[in-house]
């Protein structure tokens, strides 16, 4: 029976530790999530600097596409920009098709900033509601080891105190 309750203990102790790793993982990821997102919005920032005079070089372009491919956007509405007079100009009240184009074409790269942002921070809540059941297995799982060692201890002493 000894033998028994002590696997119960060490079982519940193995529960506990695991779902305590398992968190320690998940909080992990969710720093890295963290930091993921810092770097999508200093590129959006970024972003927002280049087109806020409405006008871009090639090599601006070219940077923000550099920037965009670092964090896994993907730079295709970026390059279908279209320059005129060796910039690409982006004014929706412009009198230039192209300008008026490319104007919708930098709302679109806006809402993919803002999409990706979303992805990030769903991910993140999914990840907190993971570690709060993790935390739970936790507490659960020491619960029961203490209860486990208080149940035992009070079974030595009644036995000690028949004998006695």
């Amino acid at each position: 029976m000894a033998a028994g309750i002590a696997s119960l203990k060490i079982l519940a102790h193995m529960q506990a530790a695991s779902a305590s790793d398992d968190a320690a993982d998940a909080a992990n990821k969710g720093r890295t999530l963290l930091i993921e997102q810092k770097n999508v919005r200093a590129r959006q920032q970024a972003f927002e600097r280049a087109v806020g005079d409405k006008e871009l070089t090639t090599g601006e372009r070219d940077n923000l596409a550099a920037m965009m491919g670092e964090i896994g956007m993907s730079t295709g509405t970026l390059n279908t920009l279209q320059a005129e007079n060796g910039k690409y100009t982006a004014d929706a009240g412009s009198e230039s098709k192209i300008s008026r184009d490319n104007a919708n074409r930098v709302e679109t790269i806006r809402k993919d900033f803002d999409g990706k942002l979303k992805e990030i921070e769903s991910q993140e809540r999914l990840d907190n509601f993971g570690i709060q059941e993790l935390m739970s297995r936790y507490n659960q799982s020491e619960q029961l080891a203490a209860s486990i060692e208080k149940k035992e201890g009070d079974t030595q002493n009644a036995v000690i105190s028949k004998i006695g």
